[in-house]
């Protein structure tokens, strides 16, 4: 414990109390086979030993064969040479312990080392002081209530205009997501995407804590936020990410909702990323899998500093590809296929001076996690697992898509998985587990992890009518579809939205005639097109049409178009990581939008002082100039 090459790798003053005080009692180690030599040109020197009893604060490590300073390396003494590197030069060491000892960190240091477990004296504090404390404690207390209550207004405001636009749009789709913030806490953020004055917007609606975490407490949950708004026949979209998309023995989230709305149709919207939301099922679900994918974030952490990325390709002299360290399967990849070269440059940084203290231990942990037999079988096994993820995905959004190449792809994704599972045992080492007499349960984690994918992949893609529907309003598509019209595509549109879309022979004679007129279209995505349509007046003439547009562009499904970019959820995502509280989380969200809200600046501060200043009697208005 208190040996040098730990006390580099750890941060003292984050220890324990107890740990601290026993490195303490265990005073600086000297190690017994500890060597320095030091060759010159005309004499060879050789570290005598005797020098730890005139110096008590030597200490040395083996493995670096340097000397250090046990205070200065226990409290971050300023001499790097004493505290991390290690100091070598044994033909000046007289004259560089006198010098260090007298200096003021080195002596700092020793100070908080000796008062270290000592009761500190109480401060006495007199009446002024405690006056004055009290004093800025009842003002801050105000000033953070009159925080809340600004957020609350802003809030309050913009959901009013929210509500009023809910009221002119013609539909609505629900994105429901869950996120964690700075609290810890696991929460469902709701989403609704809908068109006004000719734009799709995505606005957020509210954060709700689940505490029933079943099928049917999430519906129930997101039903209670959605009651007041009166969506029962608008809202024709649902979508769920990994985590808040589960399937009991009640139904579904999505089978339950659909009750309730029955126009809703359930799609996996380009929000949720295929690999990353099965990689959330799988964390949610496994307790072993939370903690790799934890581990394997902080690779990505770690190399997304322009100095580390660099130390790495160095070392790889250049015979990899530079890794992009946002985690999708390309982190997975990065590690698995690199792992060699990763280890080498975490050792060189560990070793070769000039890196700072918190890298040189952040570099040991992820050594260590390379080094370790079950996260390289669970690297492994989603190497060889999210390839097959990233194909599907690819498929899924191909502009041409049909219903049986859905099912084709699934039905090779799941096949592909399942093949992967068969191999688990080899994945795993179990072979050489059982001769080792251990209890890993590797094999099974990974055979797990491929039956929540597969159950994930089936739940959101057993029924893909609405990507085979989109290519109605995919302008790429049209001069096709004035050859030969689509009726396969109509007919499951009309079998998703029968209500909306109770006029199928008008809309089929729109659609005919809209196909033919490439003036209208060309180039154009369904938003521009839908804003054409408007803006040239004939909404009315293509009436049943403007309905059809209006449904795909709230509804957020994959799809490989640009307006669909920039979602409200990862926005939200954003802020709930640096942000503490829901209503702080809710007025960042709702300023965060890109779109005008609110006829402007001007008129949303207007609107939020108003309701601020009357009941807090407080003159606000410099806060919005």
């Amino acid at each position: 414990m208190n040996h040098v090459d730990f006390l580099l790798c750890v941060r003292f003053s984050k220890l324990p109390l107890e740990e601290q005080l026993e490195i303490k009692r265990l005073g600086p180690h000297r190690p017994e086979d500890f060597v320095l030599i030091q060759y010159g040109d005309m004499v060879t020197r050789t570290f005598k030993k005797d020098w730890f009893e005139k110096k008590k604060w030597l200490t040395a490590s083996t493995t670096k064969s340097a000397l250090f300073c046990f205070p200065c390396l226990l409290f971050g003494g300023l001499d790097s040479v004493w505290a991390s590197i290690g100091f070598k030069d044994i033909k000046h060491l007289s004259e560089r312990t006198a010098k260090h000892e007298s200096s003021s960190s080195h002596l700092r240091c020793a100070m908080k080392l000796g008062l270290l477990g000592l009761t500190p004296v109480q401060p006495r504090i007199n009446d002024a002081d405690r006056l004055a404390i009290e004093e800025h404690n009842t003002l801050t207390e105000e000033n953070r209530t009159i925080q809340d209550d600004l957020l609350d207004c802003m809030y309050e405001v913009y959901r009013e205009e929210v509500d009023k636009q809910l009221q002119q749009t013609q539909f609505v789709g629900v994105q429901v997501h869950e996120i964690t913030h700075m609290s810890c806490n696991p929460q469902m953020a709701i989403v609704l995407r809908y068109v006004v004055d000719n734009t799709v917007t995505e606005r957020f609606l509210e954060l709700i804590e689940v505490t029933d975490k079943t099928a049917f407490g999430l519906s129930a949950a997101i039903q209670q936020v959605l009651e007041p708004l009166r969506l029962t026949e608008k809202l024709i979209s649902q979508s769920y990410d990994g985590a808040a998309m589960l399937r009991d023995g009640e139904g579904s989230v999505q089978t339950l909702m659909s009750i309730r709305y029955p126009n809703s149709v359930f799609v996996h919207c380009y929000a949720h990323q295929l690999n990353v939301t099965l990689q959330q099922v799988c964390a949610s679900r496994i307790r072993e899998l939370k903690v790799f994918f934890a581990d394997l974030t902080s690779f990505a952490t770690f190399f997304s500093s322009p100095a580390r990325a660099a130390a790495l390709m160095q070392v790889s002299y250049n015979n990899i590809q530079r890794p992009r360290w946002n985690f999708q399967s390309r982190t997975i990849n990065a590690v698995w296929d690199s792992q060699d070269a990763i280890l080498e440059c975490l050792d060189c940084i560990r070793t070769q001076p000039g890196w700072d203290i918190a890298t040189v231990s952040e570099a040991y942990g992820l050594s260590m996690h390379l080094k370790e037999p079950k996260f390289l079988q669970l690297l492994h096994f989603f190497a060889e697992v999210m390839p097959e993820v990233d194909v599907l995905q690819n498929i899924l959004q191909n502009r041409e898509i049909d219903d049986s190449v859905v099912r084709c792809a699934v039905e090779n994704f799941i096949a592909n998985v399942k093949e992967v599972r068969g191999r688990a045992d080899v994945i795993a080492g179990d072979g050489e587990a059982k001769r080792r007499k251990t209890t890993d349960n590797t094999a099974e984690v990974m055979k797990e992890a491929c039956d929540n994918m597969i159950a994930q992949v089936e739940d959101r893609f057993s029924n893909s009518d609405y990507l085979v529907a989109a290519q109605l309003v995919d302008c790429s598509l049209f001069p096709k579809f004035a050859a030969s019209f689509p009726a396969a595509q109509l007919s499951c549109a009309i079998k998703l939205w029968p209500s909306p879309l109770r006029n199928k022979d008008k809309l089929q004679s729109e659609l005919n005639i809209l196909y033919q007129h490439n003036q209208l279209y060309a180039g154009k995505s369904a938003l521009a097109l839908f804003q054409t349509i408007r803006e040239t007046g004939l909404q009315e003439i293509l009436s049943e049409t403007c309905i059809l547009l209006n449904i795909f562009l709230a509804t957020p499904m994959v799809s490989p178009e640009p307006d669909r970019n920039h979602s409200a959820m990862e926005r939200i995502n954003v802020f709930a990581r640096k942000t503490l509280g829901k209503e702080r989380l809710n007025a960042l969200c709702m300023l965060s939008n890109e779109n005008q809200f609110i006829q402007g600046k001007v008129d949303f501060n207007r609107k939020v002082m108003d309701k601020f200043a009357p009941a807090n009697n407080h003159q606000v208005s410099f806060l919005f100039k």
